[in-house]
């Protein structure tokens, strides 16, 4: 028969709830940055604002009236990227204990990883679904002023050692 809307969202609760669940064992692996040798790889890009902070894992999933706090700023790429899987693996954690909302549609499990995918929950600081790496939005004066810069390639080697 025809697959129905109820048939496709109890396929995806199972899949992303239960521990078997393809989509769960999918998260279960991943990483929110890898480091590769001197390469660092992120689903979007680390800019200025991104680079060093790690999120708290009770980043709420909604517009905020003030800038989050961090749990914690590294300045070692290596400190950083094991904080942030670790701050996945909290938030997927805090999901398996907790997969719906709570009584009042307040919070629920894993929300600190919802927010992290969501630029405006985070202030602009989104590895996820950031996606420029020049130090902010190509639009932006910043980013035409870097690009113009005739010492950016030596910058960049410099900075990256």
């Amino acid at each position: 028969g025809a697959v129905t809307d109820e048939d496709v969202a109890d396929s995806f609760l199972r899949e992303s709830t239960h521990p078997d669940g393809s989509l769960r064992r999918y998260l279960d692996r991943a990483e929110v940055a890898s480091l590769v040798g001197n390469t660092l790889f992120v689903h979007g890009a680390v800019d200025r604002r991104t680079a060093r902070f790690v999120p708290r894992p009770d980043a709420k999933f909604r517009n905020t009236p003030s800038e989050p706090e961090p749990a914690k700023i590294c300045d070692d790429v290596r400190e950083w990227t094991e904080e942030m899987n670790r701050f996945l693996r909290v938030g997927l954690e805090d999901h398996a204990r907790r997969p719906g909302w709570d009584p009042d549609r307040a919070t629920r499990g894993g929300e600190a990883l919802m927010a992290l995918q969501n630029r405006s929950a985070m202030w602009g600081r989104s590895v996820i679904s950031n996606c420029y790496g020049d130090g902010g939005c190509i639009t932006t004066e910043y980013a035409r002023t870097d690009r113009e810069d005739p010492d950016r390639e030596r910058r960049i080697q410099v900075e990256g050692d």
